[in-house]
């Protein structure tokens, strides 16, 4: 095969593709929502978590809730005491449920209701100094049960985006 026949076999299916993309009228970055990128780099030393009943914890808050809004993302983070990933996702609820269903774990922040999911990372370990973690939700902090202070350096790629009805 010819060098010229070789570069042709190579530009053709870029060049098909491209067709395609122009035929449907969408750039090639088009995605399925239209959210809010957040990206943060950060070091926070922590505070006594605001949530009624939780004030002997200690957490940083990476990323704030907003009502009707979930953000999908990763977060790295290492910190100098163990600490809990803790996702919030706004906690809608018109009837409590009842004995016989049991409830999830709930905190008020702002006179809003939010569930919370404390992440675990593998087996049994339920705290880490560092780690990598794909989450969803309202909000997202790192947290310690035990009341030490900490400090704690992350990094946050994630997508804001309205909650669907």
């Amino acid at each position: 095969m010819t060098d010229q026949k070789k570069i042709y076999t190579k530009i053709f299916p870029i060049f098909v593709f491209a067709m395609l993309i122009s035929l449907t009228g969408l750039p090639p970055t088009a995605v399925a929502g239209e959210g809010k990128k957040v990206i943060k780099q950060l070091t926070l030393t922590s505070a006594t978590d605001p949530i009624p009943g939780h004030g002997a914890h200690q957490l940083i808050l990476l990323l704030g809730p907003e009502a009707g809004k979930v953000y999908t993302g990763t977060v790295t983070f290492t910190a100098s005491k163990p600490v809990e990933v803790v996702v919030l996702h706004e906690y809608n609820i018109d009837k409590m449920p009842g004995m016989d269903h049991g409830n999830v774990l709930i905190g008020e922040i702002g006179g809003k209701k939010y569930a919370l999911s404390l992440m675990q990372f593998s087996g049994d370990m339920q705290v880490t100094n560092s780690s990598t973690v794909n989450f969803t939700g309202s909000g997202l902090a790192l947290h310690t049960l035990n009341g030490e202070k900490f400090t704690a350096t992350a990094t946050v790629n994630a997508i804001q985006e309205k909650i669907q009805p």
